[in-house]
């Protein structure tokens, strides 16, 4: 129990991203394992999709809860999206958790 107590009073930071590495599925939000950090702290990497697309393309959705991505950015001949369904993906229902977006 007192371990229990310690993992759930310790400050947890999620750090967001959308830069795709190669081991994952990368059309898919995806939720790294909590690691202890040297001040005690919890921290996770979270990576949540974007994509560009053509102007008039369909807007891209999450192959897993069919949400469409929202518009993050639009220039000449590209507008960018990214998934917005992070939370509906948590896996552990976090309200508590710092989320630093990079």
């Amino acid at each position: 129990m007192r371990l229990i107590r310690l993992n759930d009073s310790r400050e947890r930071i999620r750090i967001v991203h959308c830069v795709p590495r190669p081991e994952l599925d990368n059309s898919r939000v995806n939720f790294g394992p909590w690691q202890v950090s040297p001040d005690g702290s919890m921290t996770q990497l979270v990576y949540v999709p974007h994509t560009w697309v053509k102007p008039g393309d369909a807007t891209p959705t999450c192959p897993d809860c069919g949400t469409p991505f929202e518009k993050t950015k639009e220039y000449p001949g590209l507008v960018g999206f990214g998934a917005n369904c992070m939370n509906k993906h948590d896996p552990e229902h976090l309200a508590n958790v710092e989320q630093v977006w990079l």
